[in-house]
Order: structure tokens, then C-alpha cells, then sequence
């Protein structure tokens, strides 16, 4: 009687392993909405070079809070005000710097 007990529970236990190792599918992924930006954010925004900044913004990036950071890239962004967005690099870190016509930072 000892034998069937335990044939039984081994057999029942073997079924609940093998049943939990099958595991389930993942459900399928559904792709996230792209997202999209407003045509008005990108038609104002104009490459420049960094010599086509404005004086006041070359003397706020030659100051010790910038004068590390170098001009990777410049635009001028026409908006409720004009300012200039700039991608500034210092070694392996990188930043956007945004300043108003006077050299401001915003």
C-alpha cells in the first residue's frame, strides 16, 4: 500500500513540475504610438554655425560656466521669442544650452 501511496505522489508531483515548467507565451507586444512633434517646433528651427551667433551669446560661452563646453551645434528658433538652442560637448558629456538674443541663459 506504502508503494502505490508513494508511486501516486511522485507521479503527482512530477505532473505539477512538468506543468509548471511549460510556462506561458508572453503576451505579444503591441508597438507604442510614435511619437510625434509639432510641425511648428521643427519649421522654426534654423541650423547656424557658431560664428553666425550673436556677440552676446559668444561672450556668455566664453564665461567659466560655459568656456569648457564647445559648440557641436547651433540653431536659431524663431518662436514667440527668437532664441538660440545650442548642443554643447565637454569630452564625453553633452548638453543643450538655450539662450535669448542678450546672452541670457533660459
Amino acid at each position: 500500500m506504502k508503494k502505490v501511496f508513494f508511486s501516486a505522489l511522485a507521479f503527482v508531483m512530477f505532473a505539477s513540475v512538468a506543468t509548471n515548467a511549460q510556462g506561458t507565451k508572453a503576451p505579444a507586444k503591441t508597438a507604442a504610438p510614435a511619437q510625434t512633434v509639432a510641425p511648428a517646433a521643427t519649421e522654426n528651427k534654423t541650423k547656424i554655425t557658431a560664428e553666425e551667433l550673436p556677440a552676446t551669446v559668444k561672450t556668455t560661452l566664453a564665461t567659466d560656466a560655459f568656456k569648457d563646453w564647445k559648440v557641436a551645434t547651433a540653431y536659431v528658433v524663431k518662436a514667440e521669442k527668437e532664441y538660440y538652442e545650442i548642443e554643447a560637448v565637454k569630452g564625453e558629456e553633452k548638453t543643450t544650452l538655450k539662450f535669448d538674443k542678450e546672452g541670457n541663459k533660459m
